[in-house]
């Protein structure tokens, strides 16, 4: 009986897959997560009662959990794969040790199915600790920081353009999105999730003149148990050199972020991000793009790659004051490295745009397009008269 892996694309078990493979181990792939019901699903809980992925079954009918922890058997077994620790007793037990000291819950185990093992090292020496080790942990700790969607508050879903206010001028914009059917697995330990949670977000701006916009976000959440929250805050200067002349021809630009969030929403608390703006409009059209680099900036999160992520918008007049089109946002992950098409958040809104002044406000209904992204988003910024 071959090794069984329990996984699901936008988890860790990417990276448990790929050390089998590299391994050279047999095993079987078995798609599964709290998140996709299914026979997959029944296999999994009945492998694992708490349906923790990715989940590792071995020949035995035993099971490892955590990624950390798996992503090291495979060089135990094969030592020619480069992925090998001092020995197997000492690092089944450390995880005994961790699953008894530190899991809160009684009876939860990391390694040894439903109930917890004790073992004893086989040697009372200090085994050496291969070098390869520290890296291995921090490939599993990397993929599942990176693992988009989400990890990071979704407080606004929009696509910027040319609007802009004029110099002493204030504006006032309310982002509200709730989701209806969202991820039910965080990415993380303690991760807020999206599912059928609603989004608050405040905005408030002013013209400083020369193409040049402030603008601070006070994004606030209400998850799916009712429990409201202040997410913390955002500060964001817009600079648009190039603008249209009487509404018509191309526009581009650069907006500047950084983000201050509570790690419930936020892995990194403090992160930057550069919203490029590009665009071109006449009477009936709008067309806008916004290629993104996200900058983590704190708690062991900093110094790798920019992730990428892009918005796309084509709006087409149908009334006086009314437009309509769709919206696109794909977060690939790391710059240069995309991440599996089933991994990356990609989403498409079909959305309507209402200008009738004093009253401005986007509504728009979104489909995930991939595993990684919510299923289905309904979003609305409202821009009250402040003036």
């Amino acid at each position: 009986m071959p090794l069984t892996l329990y996984g699901h694309d936008g988890s860790g078990s990417a990276a448990v897959a790929a050390a089998l493979v590299l391994a050279g181990l047999p095993h079987t792939v078995v798609a599964a997560a709290s998140r996709a019901p299914g026979p997959t699903l029944a296999a999994l809980q009945a492998a694992n009662p708490l349906v923790q992925i990715p989940t590792l079954v071995f020949e035995d009918g035993t099971l490892m959990t955590e990624s950390a922890a798996i992503l090291i058997e495979p060089g135990l077994r094969q030592p020619a794969s480069g992925l090998q620790l001092a020995s197997r007793a000492h690092l089944h037990h450390l995880w005994s040790v961790f699953a008894d000291q530190c899991v809160p819950a009684p009876g939860v185990p990391f390694f040894g199915g439903s109930t917890r093992r004790t073992v004893t090292p086989t040697s009372t020496s200090t085994p050496t600790m291969n070098p390869c080790l520290p890296l291995i942990t921090a490939l599993a700790c990397l993929l599942s920081a990176v693992l988009p969607a989400h990890a990071a508050l979704q407080d606004e879903v929009q696509v910027y353009d040319d609007s802009l206010n004029s110099r002493g001028e204030w504006g006032l914009e309310l982002h509200l999105n709730t989701t209806p059917r969202g991820r039910t697995v965080a990415d993380y330990p303690g991760e807020v999730l999206t599912h059928h949670g609603l989004r608050f977000t405040p905005e408030l701006s002013y013209g400083l003149g020369h193409g040049l916009e402030a603008g601070l976000y006070l994004p606030a959440a209400i998850n799916a148990n009712g429990h409201a929250d202040l997410a913390g805050l955002k500060l964001r200067l817009k600079w648009l050199p190039f603008e249209t002349v009487d509404g018509h021809g191309a526009f581009g630009g650069v907006n500047v972020e950084l983000s201050k969030l509570a790690q419930r929403y936020s892995l990194s608390r403090w992160s930057a991000e550069a919203r490029f703006i590009a665009g071109w409009r006449n009477t009936d059209w709008l067309l806008a793009a916004n290629p993104t680099l996200g900058f983590d900036l704190s708690d062991g999160q900093a110094g790798g790659r920019p992730g990428f992520s892009l918005g796309l918008k084509a709006a087409r007049r149908v009334l006086e004051g009314v437009a309509a089109g769709l919206e696109l946002y794909s977060d690939s992950g790391p710059l240069g490295r995309p991440l599996p098409w089933q991994m990356q958040d990609n989403r498409v809104f079909v959305a309507l745009d209402i200008d009738r002044k004093p009253w401005v406000l986007n509504l728009g209904v979104g489909r995930g397009l991939t595993d990684a992204a919510d299923r289905w988003t309904v979003k609305a910024i409202f821009e009250v008269p402040f003036n």
